[in-house]
Order: C-alpha cells, then sequence, then structure tokens
C-alpha cells in the first residue's frame, strides 16, 4: 500500500480513544469491516498506536505502520492479530525495559528454539486476549493460530517463567 495521495483515512471511536484506519481508496471496504469488528472488543486500554493501515496485498505487520491484511480482517482471528501486533508496539515503546525483558528471556530460553521477541510478543498477546475475550473465546481461537507454534505453546505452557522476565513491559496503557 502507497502512503501517498491516494491514501484515505478512516477514523474509529474506540473507547476514549481514535484510531485513524489508512486505506487505498479500493480497500474502503476492509477498513469499514476492520471498525466495525473493532468496536465490538473493548481495545481501547491495548492501543500503542493509533495508525493501522489495511490492505489486500501486504501481510499483517506492526512495523512502520500496523498493518492488517484483508484474510485477518475477515476471519475470527481479527481480535488477535489486532493485539499480537499492538504488542510489537507496546515491546517498542517499552525501552529500555524492553532490552531487559528480551535479555532476561535469552537467560531462560534457548534463542534457537524460540524467537525471544515473538515469545515476549505471544505471552503479551495471550495474556490480553484473555482479558479482553474471555478464556473460552481466546482458547477457541488461538486454537486455530499456526503461526509461531512454539512461542505460543510456550507462551501457555510456561507463562509464568516468561511473566517473570517481560513484567516490566507495559501491555495496557491504563495500568
Amino acid at each position: 500500500m502507497s502512503t501517498g495521495p491516494s491514501t484515505q483515512r478512516l477514523t474509529v471511536p474506540l473507547g476514549a480513544l481514535a484510531v485513524q484506519v489508512l486505506h487505498d481508496p479500493a480497500d474502503r471496504d476492509l477498513a469499514l469491516l476492520l471498525a466495525s469488528r473493532l468496536r465490538h472488543f473493548a481495545v481501547s486500554p491495548y492501543l500503542h498506536t493509533l495508525e493501522v493501515r489495511v490492505s489486500a496485498t501486504e501481510p499483517s505487520h506492526s512495523h512502520p505502520v500496523l498493518t492488517i491484511h484483508a484474510s485477518h480482517i475477515a476471519s475470527d482471528v481479527v481480535p488477535l492479530v489486532f493485539l499480537h501486533e499492538q504488542m510489537h508496539w507496546a515491546l517498542a515503546r517499552s525501552q529500555p525495559n524492553a532490552r531487559d525483558a528480551l535479555a532476561a528471556l535469552a537467560s531462560k530460553f534457548a534463542s534457537s528454539e524460540f524467537d525471544l521477541v515473538h515469545l515476549a510478543v505471544c505471552r503479551l498477546e495471550v495474556t490480553s486476549a484473555f482479558e479482553l475475550l474471555g478464556a473460552d473465546v481466546s482458547m477457541r481461537l488461538f486454537s486455530a493460530v499456526t503461526r509461531y507454534e512454539r512461542e505460543y505453546h510456550a507462551a501457555f505452557e510456561r507463562g509464568d517463567e516468561i511473566d517473570a522476565c517481560i513484567c516490566c513491559i507495559k501491555r495496557r496503557i491504563d495500568a
């Protein structure tokens, strides 16, 4: 997606905050669908960036602008993908604490076995999803996730160990 003159913005109020959904004119329906889906969840405590774009061609990613792919917007996992990418921003905005957290993870988890950034992000996402969606819905949605399988497995099975390492990361903006 370009960020040139054809890029349009859709303002989506989410509680006390508003997200700017960037989209190409051809993707306006995607932007409206994302806005509609996000309004169903109390996501405002988890908003670490207020600029989100939608794309029919780019994969979901966090930086430099949080981007959600069309396939995620239309699926049940959209709240997980949104939280996942927001937690990347939480980690990035938590410097120097994030460096300390990643160093603590590296001392307990083999970096050859885990992507340590995603180990932190996945645990932040899991904890946030349980708060936002509840345990039953979260477990159903996480059962469909196929990326970062080792990191998600560890986020569930070794959550206390990971939490001890990442306790300095602020995943909620209202905390």
